[in-house]
């Protein structure tokens, strides 16, 4: 009779839940059925997650710049230009995604070698160089209290891409922000 009676139980749990989730969906449904029927609602949401989407573009872009200006900001100020010599190369590979799929895209960074003080510095550039070939020659500037902090100079627009790129998306997220501050749904 106790075994009946905690079935029982356990029957009545399932269908008040069934119910709840029941009652959960409808209200759901009932939510989005009244945001499309009301297209200004639609836009307030649209609105709203776009002035979102601006405030984390300019978290992420302030994030980058701070991290970019740290890591270059000595070579701008402690700069010294040295020659360095292509040693070898270091394969990098990442995953690069399209509407078609997807392929796996491996590329060879630099690995230059510069003499500070005697001493042999070594340093891997991220951008890459043009120059193709071990042993090359190719033009370096450094921090001169930190010479591992090292980037092959190429000119002035390519050296500080990295710092222009994210200080374009601080700017974007900005202007974005601030123009879908103003946007009000009665303007549309």
């Amino acid at each position: 009779m106790a075994a009946y009676g905690n079935e029982l139980a356990v029957i009545i749990f399932a269908r008040i839940k069934i119910i709840t989730a029941g009652y959960c969906m409808a209200d759901l449904y009932a939510s989005l059925r009244s945001i499309v029927d009301q297209p200004q609602k639609l836009f307030q949401i649209i609105l709203r997650v776009l002035k979102y989407l601006s405030l984390a573009c300019l978290i992420f872009c302030a994030i980058g710049l701070t991290h970019a200006i740290k890591r270059i900001y000595p070579l701008w100020v402690n700069d010294a230009v040295t020659q360095g010599i292509i040693v070898g190369y270091q394969p990098t590979s990442w995953h690069q995604h399209s509407s078609t799929g997807g392929r796996v895209v491996t590329t060879q960074l630099p690995i230059v070698e510069f003499i500070v003080d005697k001493k042999p510095v070594r340093f891997i550039d991220h951008f890459g160089h043009d120059i193709q070939h071990l042993q090359a020659t190719v033009p370096v500037i450094y921090a001169a209290d930190q010479p591992e902090l090292a980037i092959i100079d190429k000119d002035p627009l390519k050296n500080w891409l990295e710092v222009y790129i994210w200080l374009f998306g601080l700017i974007c997220g900005v202007l974005g922000l601030k123009r879908f501050s103003q946007i009000r749904v009665s303007d549309l």
